[in-house]
């Protein structure tokens, strides 16, 4: 597949979740999605559309598009260090996995010499504190039951526990379909961190290789969701089902574009164009954005 008809089409599904409000980035739990989401907010109409033209890119590294290589305008590689430099610095309360933050909210009201002194000069605002006393981080248990119920019936998947943390979601039996890894904690914060693997076909029909995520095509992260409540866990796995859905759809939407065609449009809320083969920001939180 031609890697200017490549880029543009991923250009274009950038466009449409920004135009729409990025209705679907936007609820993905995950501080560095929200870094991204702050930075991208923050620039100028030139320096967003060279940004853009670069994330695209960039993805198609993502895409087996065979020896065909597509390389960056100066302007472009300026713009993505400025972006990896910029979300680099950005570290406030804002920006804080939920386990870390709780256990910061904990620290700033402690009245112990040495916490005190340890948290002199940082700050964190009275409703912060007070919506976080309501919350509770979603632990891995439960999250596995909720994945595990929303896939098989969304996709007919099965669970698989490799160990480790690491689940693997597959239809048993076949070779032919795709898989969603997910492991769950981290030493970062995370809770789960979620790859898509499909089964690799022709090069040149420029379908997708493994480990894909929708966060990533965008440029935006790496499926590392770190700000997952039990107030909210159903429809963050909600969320997730719907992203892993665009990325199992997207190999037949590339192709069409590819061929000239007109490939149907993702809904902005997240839900494929057209249903799967034999398939079956933090609610109330203070503004983070």
């Amino acid at each position: 597949m031609d890697t200017a008809v490549a880029s543009a089409f991923l250009k274009s599904e950038f466009e449409r979740e920004e135009e729409a409000g990025f209705p679907r980035l936007s609820r993905v739990p995950d501080t560095s999605v929200r870094r991204f989401l702050h930075y991208f907010h923050s620039l100028s109409k030139d320096d967003s559309e060279t940004l853009k033209c670069a994330i695209a890119k960039r993805s198609l590294g993502l895409i087996d598009l065979g020896p065909q290589t597509i390389s960056l305008t100066d302007s472009e590689s300026l713009a993505i260090e400025r972006q990896i430099r910029t979300l680099a610095q950005i570290g406030d309360w804002h920006f804080t996995p939920l386990k870390d933050l709780k256990m910061t909210a904990g620290m700033v009201r402690s009245e112990h010499p040495n916490v005190r002194r340890q948290m002199n000069g940082f700050d964190m605002p009275e409703d912060v504190l007070r919506w976080l006393d309501g919350q509770t981080t979603c632990k891995a248990t439960e999250l596995r039951k909720l994945v595990m119920r929303a896939f098989a019936s969304r996709f007919g998947l099965t669970a698989e526990n490799r160990g480790g943390g690491v689940w693997v979601y597959h239809r048993a039996g076949s070779a032919d379909s795709f898989a969603v890894e997910i492991l769950y904690g981290g030493s970062w914060g995370q809770q789960l961190r979620y790859s898509v693997y499909l089964r690799r076909r022709r090069p040149d029909a420029g379908e997708p290789p493994s480990q894909l995520r929708f966060e990533s095509l965008l440029g935006a992260g790496f499926g590392n969701w770190d700000f997952i409540a039990e107030s909210t866990a159903d429809q963050d796995v909600a969320l997730l089902a719907d992203l892993v859905e665009y990325v199992v759809e997207l190999p037949r939407r590339l192709a069409q574009a590819g061929a000239g065609g007109t490939e149907p449009v993702a809904p902005p809320n997240g839900g494929a164009a057209t249903p799967l083969d034999d398939s079956g920001a933090t609610a109330g939180a203070p503004s983070v954005i």
